[in-house]
């Protein structure tokens, strides 16, 4: 049901067929863009409140403590709620992508015992992962994009690249989950292959592996009507997404993150190193801000601000390359920076390598690149194609063993369903609704320079 196709990253890369399918990309693509930093503003307040309830939920545990009461623990679920596939008692590969097609052909959702079984095993072996990833680059390296809940575009990946096993280095760089209707599931299957080859399958951490994050774009509600478990949430939120590492290095090569490199003068690799990130449950600096229990306001920790910069931040375009030193604060998100190819250039050279690959932003070939002079190049690559009601493209990178440049594999799920046409309709309604003032007066505009 889907078409995929391997070329060059370099010097180019092809746009879709289309116009009409071009221009309606770059709609969603502004509309999308204002939406982020309100939704970002909802995923502070979560926060906010997520940190009440804590409270409150420590006290209720000590008061049952003190009285000896059970207390559930929150995963016990029944009805609809307690169906789903489960998995054997040893999985294997072959039980992983069995599971996988299931998911994909007959739209089954994996039991939430087996899921937390999963989670379970593979949290203490991320835990003892450290932050940056290294990979010996003697066998090919293939890079997932953003996958956001879409099950469909991680079963092209595979089909279009191989799958998971001693052979071959996966690194999955983030946004697991939200915007799509299956982050569950792509989350297990990338997990359950974790566990099967922890040496070679590489996880870092996306912006939206942030649970706050989650409440505002809709992996808890997602969660809610799968499982009816606030547990499940919060063991995904508060164990899984602090447990992933940082980023990835392949030596002599490429620095994978998601979406940046800090911005702090001075910043090294080792201070990336050094962040404690099981400690820091939001991804957004600004959630730091308000009062200890004794008044005091609260400082910003730099390491923090460190992984606010890595998940959040954004390059300049590719053709605003000349804008060579270029360094803000980027507004569109709320949060982290937009960079330059100075600082790219700059930090690749601290660390050896000549390429750096980023996630974070929908690209409509699914791949773009920008040139950071002396060789070196930015390459952004996102796997989830028809992301949010668009027309993009998906892409992977490929890194071969030796010297030179990814190769990219593009494709594009060319069977949605109805589902998605329904889901893609109701989402541009509603962006439409949210943004009808500024939309007004674009037209407005528009229409006085026709007229004069």
């Amino acid at each position: 049901c889907s078409d995929a196709a391997r070329e060059d990253l370099h010097p180019g890369h092809p746009h879709l067929n289309s116009q009409a399918e071009s221009s309606t990309f770059e709609v969603f693509q502004a509309l999308y863009e204002r939406e982020y930093a309100e939704r970002l503003k909802v995923a502070s307040l979560m926060h906010s409140l997520a940190e009440v309830a804590e409270q409150k939920k420590a006290q209720r545990a000590t008061l049952a403590s003190r009285s000896g009461d059970e207390t559930d623990d929150g995963f016990a679920v029944r009805g609809i709620f307690a169906m789903g596939m489960q998995l054997p008692d040893v999985i294997s590969h072959e039980s992983v992508v069995d599971m996988l097609k299931r998911m994909v052909a007959d739209r089954e959702r994996i039991h939430i015992d087996s899921f937390r079984r999963i989670i379970d095993e593979v949290v203490p072996i991320l835990a003892a992962e450290p932050n940056i990833q290294l990979i010996e680059q003697d066998r090919r390296v293939v890079v997932v994009g953003d996958l956001h809940g879409s099950i469909q575009d991680l079963l092209l990946c595979f089909n279009s690249a191989g799958y998971p096993g001693e052979d071959i280095n996966y690194v999955f760089n983030g946004d697991f989950v939200d915007r799509g209707e299956c982050g569950v599931e792509v989350l297990a299957v990338i997990l359950a292959f974790k566990m099967l080859y922890p040496t070679t399958v590489h996880l870092n951490r996306g912006n939206h592996e942030d649970m706050n994050v989650g409440r505002a774009y809709g992996f808890f509600d997602e969660i809610m009507s799968k499982y009816g478990s606030r547990a499940i949430y919060d063991l995904v939120g508060e164990e899984l997404f602090t447990a992933i590492p940082l980023c990835t290095v392949i030596r002599d090569k490429a620095f994978i993150v998601h979406a940046g490199i800090p911005s702090l003068p001075g910043a090294t690799i080792f201070h990336v190193g050094a962040i404690g990130r099981r400690g820091l449950k939001g991804t957004v600096a600004a959630q730091w801000d308000g009062r200890d229990p004794d008044g005091k306001r609260r400082q910003r920790p730099q390491s923090l601000r460190m992984l606010e910069d890595m998940l959040w931040s954004d390059p300049v375009a590719p053709h605003e390359a000349d804008l060579d030193d270029f360094s803000e604060p980027n507004i569109k998100r709320g949060a982290g920076i937009v960079y330059g190819p100075k600082m790219i250039r700059e930090w690749l050279q601290k660390i050896n390598c000549m390429y750096m690959v980023r996630s974070h932003q929908c690209v409509e070939s699914g791949s773009e690149t920008l040139e950071c002079g002396e060789g070196m190049a930015c390459y952004t690559v996102f796997s989830a194609s028809n992301y949010e009601g668009g027309f993009n493209q998906a892409a992977l990178l490929v890194f071969e063993p030796g010297p030179g440049r990814p190769t990219v594999i593009r494709q594009r799920n060319f069977n949605p369903g109805p589902e998605l046409a329904l889901r893609n309709r109701r989402a541009l309604v509603n962006l439409i609704a949210a943004n009808k003032k500024r939309l007004r007066k674009g037209f407005a505009e528009v229409e006085m320079e026709k007229g004069s």
